[in-house]
């Protein structure tokens, strides 16, 4: 949850709409790095869902 926290503060932190996008990207590309050869159930796919209904 911490981790969730810390992207949310960074996208309210940013001066910026390019410097918010760039985080969210880099955030998704975090994710999709997790889901790479493992299963996704229902725990694993919750920040996903966050993370993009963020975006």
């Amino acid at each position: 949850m911490r981790g969730l926290v810390q992207f949310i503060a960074d996208l309210r932190n940013a001066r910026a709409r390019e410097l918010e996008e760039k985080r969210i990207n880099k955030e998704l590309a975090n994710i999709r790095q997790k889901f790479k050869g493992s299963p996704k159930s229902l725990l694993h796919t919750r920040p996903l869902a966050t993370v993009l209904t963020l975006k």
